[in-house]
């Protein structure tokens, strides 16, 4: 997410400085302490922290379409054919539609 935000910033003239935390809550308890304005992350982990943080909410679009991302080293060819398959069969049996209905 920082590298997105890094390129829009850019792209609109902004000034923004970007502190990256490895770890929703980190960057959670740099929001609540002051240390920064706002947190960018995942739909998935976005979700997560509402559940648990009251004090906590969306603001404005999302800033991509993705909901989830599954990285994976370019050369990782056969773990790649088998995420892929894994989605594919998962899609079809109806898996990925109850688990977006019970998450999202």
């Amino acid at each position: 997410a920082h590298q997105l935000v890094r390129q829009l910033s850019r792209d609109r003239g902004l000034s923004t400085e970007v502190l990256a935390e490895r770890e929703s809550d980190a960057a959670v308890a740099l929001l609540r302490g002051g240390m920064a304005d706002a947190l960018i992350c995942d739909m998935v982990t976005a979700s997560a922290l509402l559940k648990r943080a009251e004090d906590l909410r969306l603001v404005g679009p999302p800033l991509t379409d993705e909901r989830y991302v599954i990285a994976a080293r370019q050369d990782s060819l056969a773990l790649m054919a088998e995420v892929n398959a894994a989605l594919r069969e998962w899609r079809g049996n109806g898996l990925l539609q109850h688990l977006q209905a019970r998450w999202f």
